[in-house]
This record gives C-alpha cells, sequence and structure tokens, in this order.
C-alpha cells in the first residue's frame, strides 16, 4: 500500500520558534539592533507587515507538520492562507525593498512560479486527496480491491484512514468496513 511520508514533528518547534520570532521582531516586542558596520540590508528595521507576513506563514507550516492527522478541509484551509500570505509578501518586498532591477527580477521569478502554481491548483480544484492518491479511486472501491486481492488488513486502513481525511462520509466509511469485515471476500469471489 502507499504509505505517505511524514516530516518528523520536532520539525514543528523549529517553524514555530522561528516564526514567532520573526512576528515578535516584527511587531517590535523583541527589539532591534542592528550591530554597527553590518551590510547593506533589504529594509533599515524588520517593522513591516511584510515581514510579519513570512513570520506567519511559518507558523501555519508548523501547525500543518505538528498536526499531519487534522482534517484535510483544515489542512486545505490553512496551505491556502500559507501560500497566499507568502506571495502578497514576496511582492511587497519586491515592490517596497530597496533593489537594483536584477535583484528584483531574481525575487520575481520564483513569486511568478509560485503564484502560477496557485492559480493552476485553484482553478483545477486539486486537494491533497488527488496529489497523494494519483490513480483516484475512491476508498471504498480501493478497500474492495485490496480485499478481493487477500489484504483485509490493508483494505481496513484505507477506510480508517478515510473516515479521518474525509470525516462527512465518516457513516458511510464506517458502514463498508462493517459489512467488508462481516464476509470474508476471497480471491476466488
Amino acid at each position: 500500500m502507499y504509505r505517505r511520508r511524514r516530516m518528523p514533528r520536532w520539525l514543528s518547534l523549529v517553524f514555530f520558534g522561528l516564526g514567532l520570532f520573526i512576528v515578535l521582531l516584527s511587531l517590535d516586542v523583541v527589539h532591534y539592533v542592528p550591530r554597527p558596520g553590518r551590510s547593506r540590508a533589504l529594509s533599515q528595521a524588520p517593522h513591516h507587515w511584510w515581514v510579519t507576513g513570512y513570520g506567519l506563514v511559518l507558523l501555519a507550516m508548523s501547525a500543518l507538520i505538528a498536526f499531519p492527522r487534522m482534517p484535510v478541509r483544515w489542512r486545505q484551509g490553512i496551505g491556502a492562507c500559507a501560500s497566499l500570505t507568502f506571495l502578497v509578501s514576496m511582492g511587497a518586498l519586491i515592490v517596497t525593498a530597496p533593489m537594483g532591477s536584477t535583484e528584483r527580477l531574481l525575487f520575481a521569478i520564483p513569486l511568478l512560479i509560485g503564484g502560477i502554481g496557485v492559480l493552476v491548483g485553484v482553478r483545477l480544484g486539486l486537494s491533497d486527496r488527488h496529489l497523494l492518491d494519483p490513480d483516484g479511486l475512491d476508498p471504498i472501491e480501493k478497500a474492495r480491491i485490496l480485499r478481493t486481492h487477500g489484504r483485509p488488513e490493508q483494505a481496513d486502513e484505507v477506510l480508517i484512514h478515510a473516515m479521518r481525511d474525509q470525516p462527512e462520509r465518516a457513516p458511510e466509511f464506517q458502514r463498508a468496513l462493517d459489512a467488508m469485515r462481516r464476509r470474508r471476500v476471497t480471491p476466488d469471489a
């Protein structure tokens, strides 16, 4: 069965700490004191809304890493908010920061690629399920196929994961799971 790899949960603490530090720095809770003789920066002080946006993106990513089994709709909502916040913050950086035209172009290329990716994803209605399950089978159908081929444990696992990922269809998956457990489907059937 296809098994999805997840990031280690300790990595969410790194993202959370860095995001919280950036948000507090941009809101002037943590005081910013530049070192004497430091090199040129993109802005003189980090007190800009787009810097806060980068911190919020890191906080959203920490939530996605820390809670990998949250409902799909929540994951999609948090991911969409983080993507749009990143794109808007990056656009503001390109427009407002004192940079040369070459530097603006180098920052604009990934922004353009990311913007096109978000637009295509929204237009096509891609979700985590479609990206991680390329065959596009319904979980009940996938469980029937696995059970027919003598893999009842994997079939049960598919339906249990589907109940977590699609809570609105959980009763339907539970009925299918109970029905499949009651009758033993053999490969000959």
